[in-house]
């Protein structure tokens, strides 16, 4: 597994496809897609590569069609956005800028593998964004999958390792997704929460950031660490909880 292997991305997204049918649903419905026993409460908000996009807004999905006629007009100029506003639903909207994420397509080729979310956002007036039309201009254009915040934790991607299901022993490997110089997270991976079930076996898992505020951002390579269950995993599945929708782990070469 590769997913979400890259580093966030800030600059012009490729013209790309529309919403599927699919992807209106899961918005509207937070644990639609999940594989994941959904019986714990979903937190009011999602992180997408440190933006927040609210879980009352992509229950809404108020198209970007809705938006107000200067913000509609900028986020009809970005590439990413193509010519159907409604195709995006609208995260965050004050009268200086607005945020519109979609899902990501099968196929999409400027998505990072294993996103599944688009997320822009355009602004008034401000010096850092590139422009679009008139004072307004693109300031953020990324993919990301969208993580459950963690409370001074950063979520990575996670992966199998050389599993033994006959073992109680659960080899993983944590692919931390902040900067780091290309180092890995050893000694900073934390376990915040395990729940086995007859069927899964359910992770939390965060990366403590690293202390070097000046680290470069080539490729981090992947962490190995291990989770004790209470018994031997057996023909379950393990699934992250860190992300949503909470996906199956596969196996990692690293």
């Amino acid at each position: 597994m590769s997913a979400r292997r890259g580093l966030s991305l800030l600059l012009p997204l490729l013209a790309i496809a529309a919403f599927s049918a699919c992807a209106t649903d899961t918005a509207a419905n937070p644990q639609a897609e999940s594989v994941a026993d959904e019986t714990r409460t979903l937190p009011d908000a999602f992180d997408c590569r440190g933006t927040s996009v609210s879980r009352d807004a992509l229950e809404a999905a108020r198209p970007a069609s809705d938006a107000a006629p200067a913000a509609a007009a900028a986020l009809a100029q970005d590439l990413a956005i193509g010519p159907d506003l409604a195709d995006w639903i609208i995260a965050a909207e004050t009268p200086d800028s607005i945020t519109v994420v979609r899902t990501a397509n099968e196929g999409d080729p400027v998505a990072l593998e294993g996103d599944d979310w688009f997320l822009i956002t355009v602004a008034r007036a401000d010096q850092h964004a590139i422009p679009l039309v008139d004072d307004w201009g693109l300031m953020e254009s990324t993919s990301c999958a969208f993580a459950v915040p963690l409370d001074g934790l950063t979520t990575p991607e996670l992966g199998l390792g050389d599993v033994d299901r006959s073992s109680t022993t659960l080899p993983l490997l944590a692919l931390e997704m902040d900067c780091n110089s290309g180092r890995d997270a050893a000694g900073r991976v934390k376990v915040v929460e395990v729940i086995e079930t007859d069927t899964m076996v359910q992770l939390v898992v965060g990366i403590e950031p690293a202390k070097d505020q000046s680290a470069t951002c080539p490729s981090n390579p992947w962490t190995p660490f291990e989770v004790e269950l209470d018994a031997p995993l057996g023909d379950r599945t393990v699934v992250d909880l860190g992300t949503w929708p909470a996906g199956e782990l596969q196996p990692v070469d690293a």
